[in-house]
């Protein structure tokens, strides 16, 4: 595995766990641009490759390297782990993917402009004097991918987004992370339903308890 002008992230000999390994070590190279799916059952160790790369929790072993400077990384949670419960409307919700990046309360024009354009193209800007808590699932995981727009990230990273959606909500929330790909937008997506992430034709990483492993979308 050659480092490229274009990589972002170098996992080499990675083995990723809670102090034992849950697969055996892998190389993983991704590239600015690319749109990476991985998929595997609940449990293989999806989300835990993703908060390793993140920093969150350490590696067993291997390393992982930023190769030119480490990006700025956006996270859309999985639903079961949004609250649901704080008194933010949805402009607030989407304005608070900044405050980790030095953003204080006070808002400029020029922010506010930005926060509507995430909104908008999420297909949320209609929602923004709403109580987030007040939406249904499918709203609530837009709104998150606006918020995590409007941070303006190197690198997106959306766990099971499409989780608890129709079939036309995940659709849409797919054909919204294509074109923010088309800019230019780095964005890893993980799901276990490999049928709801179909139509996106990009790099499909596959882990179970045998690896990691590419296959062809």
């Amino acid at each position: 595995m050659t480092k490229s002008r274009n990589s972002l992230i170098r996992c080499v000999n990675l083995e990723i766990g809670y102090k034992r390994r849950i697969i055996p070590p892998f190389d993983l190279l991704i590239s600015k641009g690319d749109f990476l799916v991985i998929a595997g059952p609940n449990g293989s160790g999806k989300s835990t490759l993703i908060k390793t790369i993140l920093g969150m929790i350490p590696s067993v072993n291997g390393t992982t390297e930023f190769t030119n400077g480490k990006p700025v990384f956006s996270y859309v949670p999985q639903q079961k782990s949004i609250a649901s419960d704080h008194p933010l409307t949805v402009f607030e919700a989407v304005i608070m993917g900044k405050y980790g990046r030095g953003l204080f309360l006070k808002t400029s024009d020029n922010e506010c402009a930005e926060a509507y354009d995430s909104m908008k193209k999420t297909g949320t800007f209609h929602l923004k004097d709403q109580k987030f808590a007040s939406l249904s699932g499918g709203q609530k995981q837009r709104v998150l991918t606006a918020r995590a727009i409007y941070s303006d990230p190197n690198i997106m990273i959306l766990d099971e987004p499409t989780q608890g959606m129709d079939t036309d909500g995940e659709k849409d929330l797919i054909s919204i992370l294509e074109k923010l790909n088309k800019t230019g937008m780095t964005i890893i997506l993980i799901s276990h339903q490999l049928k709801a992430v179909s139509q996106v034709k990009r790099r499909v990483i596959y882990i179970d308890k045998k690896g990691l492993r590419e296959v062809r979308p």
